[in-house]
C-alpha cells in the first residue's frame, strides 16, 4: 500500500507503525482518503487484529500524535473486509468490533448458472479453443453448485486442465474432473493433518484403520 501510494520503494524492516505514519502523512499532504479492501480477512486477523483496529481509528490516532486537528477528515481510511464466514465479526476484539459499525452485506451463494458463466469466462482466458467444452464446465458447475463454491470450481477446472496436459491430450475429459477431485481431497487432508498435533494425528490414523 505504501509503495503504491507514494510511488517509492521503501526500505524493508519497517514496523507497522512506521508504514502507518507514512500512509497518514501522505493522505494529509495530498488531501486524500483511502479505501482498503481485505479479501479473506480471516487470515489477516488470525493472530491478532491490531492492524485492522489501527486503520479503523485513523483520525483518533493521528490526532493524538499531531498538533493539527483534522475534524474535517473524519474518515481518512475506509475498510472493506471480505470473508466466507458469516460470523466473522465475532472474531474481532471488542474495540475493533465497535469501530466497525454495523454495515454488513451478505451475498447469496453462487447458483449453477452463475458458476457456469464464471467458469466459462476463465476457461476462455486459460485454454485454447476446443480444449474445454461447455459440457465440462456444466459438470464442474453442477458439482460445486450445492455450496456455491466458485473457488473450488475454479480449482477443479485448473487441475483438470493440468491433468489433461500431463496426459498429452488436447481436450479435457470428464475423468479429468474426477481425478482433479481426488487430488483436491488429498491435498485438503494433507493440509489438515499438518495442522493438528501428534495426539490427534495418531487418533486419525487409528480411526482410518
Amino acid at each position: 500500500i505504501v509503495n503504491k501510494l507514494t510511488n517509492k520503494q521503501h526500505k524493508r524492516g519497517l514496523m507497522f507503525p512506521d508504514y502507518y505514519k507514512i500512509i497518514l502523512d501522505y493522505l494529509k499532504e495530498n488531501n486524500l482518503n483511502l479505501m482498503i479492501i481485505f479479501d479473506e480477512i480471516d487470515r489477516i486477523i488470525k493472530k491478532d487484529d491490531s492492524m485492522v483496529y489501527s486503520l479503523l481509528r485513523t483520525n483518533e490516532t493521528y490526532w493524538s500524535t499531531s498538533q493539527d486537528l483534522f475534524t474535517e477528515f473524519p474518515n481518512w481510511i475506509s475498510l472493506i473486509c471480505i470473508s466466507n464466514d458469516i460470523s466473522i465479526k465475532e472474531k474481532f476484539e471488542a474495540g475493533t468490533k465497535s469501530s466497525f459499525g454495523s454495515f454488513f452485506i451478505i451475498f447469496p451463494r453462487y447458483n449453477l448458472n452463475q458458476l457456469f458463466h464464471i467458469l466459462k469466462e476463465r476457461a476462455n482466458l486459460a485454454f485454447n479453443d476446443g480444449v474445454c467444452s461447455e459440457a465440462i464446465l456444466e459438470a464442474i458447475a453442477q458439482k460445486c453448485s450445492t455450496l456455491g463454491d466458485a473457488r473450488k470450481a475454479l480449482m477443479l477446472l485448473k487441475i483438470a486442465g493440468e491433468i489433461c496436459e500431463e496426459n498429452n491430450r488436447k481436450k479435457i475429459e470428464l475423468n479429468d474432473i474426477k481425478e482433479a477431485e481426488i487430488r483436491i481431497e488429498k491435498e485438503e487432508l494433507r493440509s489438515f493433518i499438518e495442522k493438528i498435533d501428534n495426539k490427534h494425528r495418531f487418533l486419525a490414523i487409528y480411526c482410518a484403520y
